[in-house]
């Protein structure tokens, strides 16, 4: 079997995870749920893990075919606060709070990952880092965990390449990549505007 067929095969367990993320919505540092229900449904697959930064989890799945180099898979795991104006059998049933940016199929799709790398782990050398990560919306949670040692530090890294992915409402079955770094950062620019008469007004663009 393939790891695509793999992946089909685990399509309702997914949609189930996601489903219930999407349910119980958290802001960021604060999920507790989210985190508790990522962490039972690693001790169902039998695999150990690590917390960082009180609610960031991270999974090392090792290859049997010996030494090699490491890879670090990242997914968020927080919510926005947001009310849901969706009318769906699951929907947001937390006030004010809600996935919106696909931080629930995020960590869905990081669980699957885990499941089928444990599965082939005869397959390959070297390790798979999966890190879940909260607090992406504006807390900081990398720095958070990076500082907590989850991941090693800046000069001297865990693992020697990361990927991650982000959903977007682009048509199914389209996926869009590049070398390098992609949607990698939010920056903030402030800019003056200065008339005749210095009125104090400012535009600031995210």
């Amino acid at each position: 079997m393939s790891v695509i067929s793999d992946s089909q095969n685990l399509r309702e367990k997914l949609v189930g995870y996601r489903r219930f993320f999407h349910i119980h919505p958290e802001i960021g540092m604060k999920e507790f749920e989210t985190s508790m229900y990522i962490k039972e449904k690693l001790v169902q697959l039998g695999q150990e893990y690590k917390e960082y930064a009180v609610t960031g989890i991270t999974v090392r799945i090792n290859g049997t075919k010996g030494q090699g180099k490491t890879l670090l898979i990242r997914a968020d795991i927080d919510a926005l606060p947001l009310q849901e104006k969706n009318d769906v059998p699951y929907k947001s049933q937390t006030n004010g709070m809600m996935h919106a940016c696909g931080h629930d199929t995020h960590a869905a799709i990081l669980l699957g990952v885990v499941e089928i790398l444990n599965a082939r782990r005869n397959e390959f050398s070297g390790s798979v880092l999966l890190v879940f990560q909260p607090g992406e919306e504006g807390f900081s949670g990398a720095s958070k965990m990076i500082a907590e040692g989850a991941v090693g530090d800046i000069a001297t890294p865990t693992h020697d390449a990361a990927i991650a992915l982000h959903a977007t409402p682009a048509p199914v079955g389209t996926i869009g990549s590049k070398e390098g770094h992609m949607t990698s950062a939010a920056d903030q620019i402030t800019i003056r505007v200065k008339g005749k008469e210095d009125m104090g007004v400012g535009l600031t663009c995210l």
